[in-house]
């Protein structure tokens, strides 16, 4: 799994081999189990492999004890899990994405709902003349209300286009 063969391994100091940043925990937890005569479960390490790349394992262990009571070592089991390890940091960096992307999106709505909402109102308040002046058979006012109403979305329109080109 490390690529080292049994006898190279057993030459090795094995903090050597522990990631610097889980160095100090193992030395920590090792006199700990041993003093303790206990073991461990699923506690996550990174080794370095002999070409020098760091992998992450899993690692559980229980102490051989003598007859006697004497413990004079560990059996354990070590699963590599790299590949999980560096999936979930990929998924967590997408999430991390989505969720910017996602507060842009609103940014963007709300943006454009604000800037839609002036038009409308004003384009609310035109029909509304527009309703009473026909209503009302007012045909000369009916002319002046559509020309305000093509001159407010003028308006609307250069104010618009010079918020998003400049």
């Amino acid at each position: 799994m490390l690529g080292y063969t049994p006898e190279e391994f057993e030459r090795i100091d094995i903090l050597t081999v522990f990631h610097p940043d889980d160095a100090a925990r193992v030395r920590e937890m090792l006199p700990e189990c041993v003093a303790a005569k206990k073991g461990w479960s699923n506690w996550v390490v990174r080794f370095r492999h002999k070409n020098g790349e760091y992998r992450y394992l899993e690692s559980s262990a229980t102490p051989i004890l003598t007859p006697g009571g004497v413990m004079i070592g560990f059996r354990g089991t070590d699963r590599d899990i790299t590949e999980r390890v560096r999936s979930e940091a990929a998924r967590e960096s997408l999430i991390q994405e989505l969720t910017q992307k996602n507060a842009e999106l609103e940014r963007f709505a709300y943006t454009v709902s604000h800037d839609l909402k002036s038009p409308l109102i004003t384009i609310t308040g035109f029909v509304g003349l527009l309703s009473r002046d026909a209503r009302e058979g007012k045909t000369d006012e009916l002319n002046e209300d559509i020309a305000e109403i093509s001159q407010a979305a003028g308006r609307n329109l250069r104010r618009q286009n010079r918020a998003h080109t400049g």
